[in-house]
């Protein structure tokens, strides 16, 4: 499911030059097309403490910035979350990869959206929900699907 929706994710992409990748992740699921077809569009963060911060610089200059990344990562940057991205209602997508708690918390994060795909099919839609949304939004994408 995670690889139908990050297939799904450059194909949208290719149709909007207002969006960034924010890639956080340690060289999840094979090849990344990411960097190949957005370019200068693609930057690699680290998600342990800028990448939450880089976001939101990212949607106060009107882009719309994609955070991928292990779930367990977000979980350490809550706290930015909330400050920086939440209470601010900013643009911000974060897709977290894998099982973790962060679901729990996101829920309790005001002004969040929450997406969780349950099939292929949802991962594929959840795409185009959460570049159509505006505000933060939290894609949960379980490893166990």
């Amino acid at each position: 499911m995670i690889e139908k929706f990050i297939d799904e994710l450059v194909r949208v992409g290719m149709r909007s030059k207002n969006w960034v990748i924010l890639d956080g992740r340690d060289s999840f699921y094979g090849q990344n097309d990411f960097k190949r077809v957005f370019g200068d569009r693609y930057i690699k963060v680290d998600l342990k403490g800028t990448a939450v911060n880089q976001a939101a610089g990212f949607a106060l200059t009107g882009k719309i910035p994609i955070v991928l990344g292990a779930a367990d990562m977000f979980l350490k940057a809550l706290s930015e979350i909330k400050d920086n991205l939440s209470d601010s209602c900013l643009n911000v997508k974060l897709v977290g990869i894998g099982d973790s708690d962060i679901l729990v918390h996101m829920k309790n994060i005001s002004y969040m959206n929450i997406i969780e795909p349950k099939n292929e099919e949802e991962a594929k839609t959840t795409v185009l929900s959460m570049i159509e949304g505006y505000g933060p939004i939290y894609v949960g994408l379980s490893s166990n699907m």
